[in-house]
């Protein structure tokens, strides 16, 4: 055996002995570079005419693919170039000048609704604007004066004086119709406007039903300065019994005073019937800062009232011209029955100076 330094080199010829490796001589190089070529040059064709067919129309993925596969078949130096590579998915892309919708769902318009709420007792009344109508009565007017009574008789009223003396209540004859009786016109420095305070008084033969208190304000030279249309009124109960009164407030705002005052009802018949024999007992006034209060107990000696239960205090200075009044709503008025009683405490806020009594009533149905 000879040792690896003492073998003989192959022959270098163009012969080679059995087993021995192929030794590729540099001859060859020209054609491998052609192919190579050849193989570009078909890549960028192929290429070339890909993009414009894309811009020529949408891509269709399945006749493209045949179509390179229909090249690279034709090109054998091509398929084999390529034939190692391995397939990608193109993506899909939507056609060109695509519009998409995005559907919106719109909001219902919001509804309103407007409500008619009655108005409870003792808040603004809106005035009619058809005054004297058939059943209303002819328009009643007062002045300034203050207006005393003509003649007095003894009423069921509950009466008494700062001092917790009780007086009878001296009444007007009342004339037939409307009547308007202890007017009394006060400004009010805080809101701007007149105040005017009184009673009216129902004496048309039958239970009424008040729907409005409007006045019309004068100046010395008799010119309106305010009217139905720019004042506010205000009682604390609809119904009032034949021969019965009710305190009432009117507001005329932007004047401090008026040389002549109109007032007039608008109010219909009614069947409703309203109780007045209410009874007090255990009276007490205080004074709380600027508040006149009076404070008492109050029995119901008839059948229990089921819908309302109300107590007024007025006030009156001496010359029977109401300065004030407050009220009360009974919050059960069905558990003052029998010797079931109910306490009660009215504050009245100002103007309530020169208080030379004060006048206690009840209206319950």
């Amino acid at each position: 055996m000879q040792r690896p330094s003492e073998r003989q080199p192959q022959q270098e010829s163009g012969a080679s002995t059995p087993g021995s490796p192929i030794r590729r001589t540099g001859a060859d190089w020209p054609l491998y570079a052609l192919a190579a070529a050849v193989c570009l040059f078909l890549v960028v064709a192929i290429a070339v005419v890909a993009v414009l067919v894309l811009k020529v129309s949408p891509i269709n993925v399945g006749q493209t693919t045949s179509a390179i596969q229909a090249a690279i078949t034709a090109s054998p130096p091509v398929a084999g170039a390529i034939a190692g590579l391995s397939p990608t998915s193109s993506p899909t892309l939507p056609p060109s000048g695509t519009t998409r919708t995005v559907p919106f769902t719109s909001s219902p318009p919001l509804s309103t609704s407007t409500a008619t709420t009655p108005s409870p007792t003792f808040t603004p009344i809106g005035l009619s604007t058809t005054l004297g109508a058939s059943n209303n009565t002819p328009l009643a007017q007062t002045t300034l004066t203050p207006a005393g009574p003509a003649t007095s008789t003894d009423t069921p009223t509950s009466t008494a004086t700062p001092d917790s003396t009780s007086t009878p209540t001296p009444t007007a004859s009342l004339a037939p119709g409307w009547s308007f009786l202890g007017v009394h016109m006060s400004a009010d420095p805080d809101s701007g406007g007149l105040l005017v305070y009184g009673e009216v008084a129902n004496n048309t033969g039958s239970a009424q039903e008040l729907a409005a208190i409007a006045g019309k304000f004068y100046d010395a030279q008799g010119n309106v300065i305010a009217d139905e249309n720019n004042t506010t009124d205000y009682w604390p109960v609809a119904v009032i019994p034949n021969g019965g009164r009710v305190p009432f407030e009117l507001f005329a705002p932007g004047i401090q005073a008026a040389a002549r005052l109109e007032l007039a009802t608008e109010a219909q018949p009614t069947t409703q019937t309203t109780r007045q024999d209410f009874e007090f007992s255990a009276l007490s006034q205080s004074n709380e800062e600027d508040l006149y209060c009076v404070a008492g107990n109050l029995r119901n000696p008839g059948d229990a009232v089921l819908a309302h239960l109300t107590v007024v205090v007025i006030l009156w200075d001496s010359q029977n011209n109401m300065l004030n009044w407050g009220n009360y709503d009974v919050r059960f008025p069905g558990d003052v029955v029998g010797d079931l009683t109910a306490d009660f405490k009215i504050c009245v806020s100002p103007p309530n100076q020169g208080v030379a009594r004060y006048e206690l009533r009840a209206w319950g149905n």
